[in-house]
């Protein structure tokens, strides 16, 4: 079985003899990598602008109203910040990326003291609400699919910039991936 590594530059090269029907040499398993390296980063940057634009929504209610100009400001600047290249877009994503993590660690960290020191405040429990009797439905499925989506984002812009890790980039690459799954199995289980 063929493996597909496709750049961005093949890919659009690809695309277009493809639409000029000169024919191409492409296997299914080649055209099916092509549709997916596609489509992925575009449905990667929809799910987590959604789910950024929610969070914020959420803290700050009043912003309500102004959720689709927020996402499209966000796709802007994710969308400049990227046009710098691999690296240089690593660099202007780092500074908010560890801020998160040392945020939500620290967060971790002054609940965990809390929960060991005793003075956890206890929370006034709301009646719940009544059942309505519907099934699961593909909203609620389909809700829930997307928030997975959003936990697993960014894992393979990790295997597309392997070649713009220092060397040994495979083992820089790898030990990216192994702290990655770390972080997330720390962050989700001190959640």
């Amino acid at each position: 079985v063929e493996t597909p590594t496709l750049s961005p530059t093949v890919m659009v090269s690809e695309a277009k003899t493809m639409a000029e029907g000169k024919g191409t040499t492409l296997s299914e398993t080649r055209m099916l990598s092509l549709t997916f390296r596609m489509t992925g980063p575009s449905v990667t940057v929809a799910v987590s602008v959604a789910a950024g634009v929610a969070a914020l929504t959420s803290a700050f209610p009043e912003w309500h109203l102004n959720r689709v100009e927020m996402a499209l400001v966000f796709v802007l600047l994710l969308m400049l910040g990227n046009l710098r290249g691999i690296r240089e877009s690593g660099r202007i994503f780092a500074l908010p990326t560890y801020f998160f993590v040392v945020s939500l660690l620290l967060l971790i960290a002054a609940g965990a003291w809390r929960a060991l020191t005793g003075t956890i405040d206890p929370v006034v429990a709301v009646s719940p609400m009544e059942p309505t009797g519907q099934p699961l439905t593909l909203f609620l499925l389909l809700t829930a699919f997307s928030n997975g989506c959003t936990a697993m984002t960014g894992v393979e812009a990790v295997s597309d910039g392997v070649p713009s890790f220092r060397p040994p980039e495979a083992k820089n690459a790898a030990a990216t991936m192994l702290t990655m799954a770390a972080l997330s199995i720390t962050m989700f289980l001190g959640i």
